[in-house]
């Protein structure tokens, strides 16, 4: 069973044939330090879940980074 799986059956009871569709459409990938998940200007096509460490969001203005 996968980290995302037990987050969401902590939440709510999830049903075994949830599990095992969840399961199958899931990939793990690690990715290493200062990776940006998401280019600017990118549109997000992907729903990401960290198992360990941290992310930051930010946008740029005035030519300026900005941490959301």
């Amino acid at each position: 069973m996968n980290y995302f799986i037990n987050y969401l059956s902590q939440l709510t009871p999830l049903p075994p044939e949830s599990a095992v569709a969840i399961n199958q459409i899931t990939i793990h990938r690690t990715i290493p330090k200062h990776t940006l998940l998401l280019q600017n200007g990118d549109v997000c096509k992907e729903f990401h879940f960290l198992e360990s460490g941290l992310a930051r969001v930010f946008y740029y203005k005035d030519g300026k980074e900005v941490t959301a």
